[in-house]
């Protein structure tokens, strides 16, 4: 879909630039023209802004990634295991400290570990004994508050270019309506063999320009007959 929008804008820019250049001599036709170059001005930024949504939402989803595996082989790890020494000398520990499952989704993997760290809080002291790690506590509360962020920022940065690719539908409609009446403009004032009917059939083609003959008919910027 995306790749569809971005050629169908390539052509929209091609076409407007063409009928800049090579004007049909009507008031309509300008004002057809002038629609059409603040629909593509208007696409070209909603286009930036979707890919901005798009480049935050996979950094955010890289970052989400690798605070997941840090925290559940480093944090949770030692945290689960020291627990389980624990539970040796106190038998009320046990079950309390399990290890999340890798394959778990983002969200329950993150309750899952607060939930681990809050279990872990009132048993600070006797961890730290045990060889818990003086900061792994704090450590852990820095860590899930960071995965929770980029989460939020990936979900952030989907909105953003979801609602960035919807707006550029809409503008897309509106270029592909335009590009058409001003087809109806050259057909009815050029022959059907022309240069530079020819030649606007190749700006208009979404697949991109193909190869034709130079335009002799119309010099640039010459307004054609009405």
């Amino acid at each position: 879909m995306q790749a569809v929008i971005r050629r169908k804008l390539s052509m929209a820019a091609r076409a407007r630039d063409f009928a800049t250049a090579h004007p049909v001599a009507d008031a309509s036709f300008a004002t057809v023209v002038k629609r059409l170059d603040t629909t593509v001005t208007e696409a070209d930024a909603i286009a930036m802004r979707e890919s901005e949504g798009q480049t935050g939402e996979r950094a955010a989803i890289a970052r989400r990634r690798n605070l997941r595996q840090s925290i559940r082989s480093n944090q949770l790890r030692r945290l689960v295991r020291i627990a389980d020494l624990a539970a040796k000398d106190h038998p009320d520990l046990k079950g309390q400290f399990l290890m999340p499952r890798s394959n778990m989704p983002n969200k329950p993997f993150l309750l899952a570990a607060r939930s681990l760290l809050a279990a872990a809080v009132p048993q600070k002291d006797l961890f730290i004994s045990l060889g818990l790690g003086d900061t792994l506590i704090e450590d852990l509360t820095q860590a899930t508050d960071q995965l929770d962020a980029a989460t939020a920022t990936a979900h952030s940065g989907r909105s953003d270019h979801v609602a960035a690719r919807a707006d550029l539908m809409i503008l897309v409609r509106g270029c592909v309506r335009d590009i058409d009446v001003l087809g109806t403009f050259y057909r009815a004032t050029l022959p059907g063999d022309s240069d530079l009917l020819i030649a606007w059939e190749s700006a208009r083609n979404v697949a991109g320009p193909f190869r034709h003959q130079a335009v002799t008919s119309t010099p640039s910027g010459t307004p054609v007959p009405a």
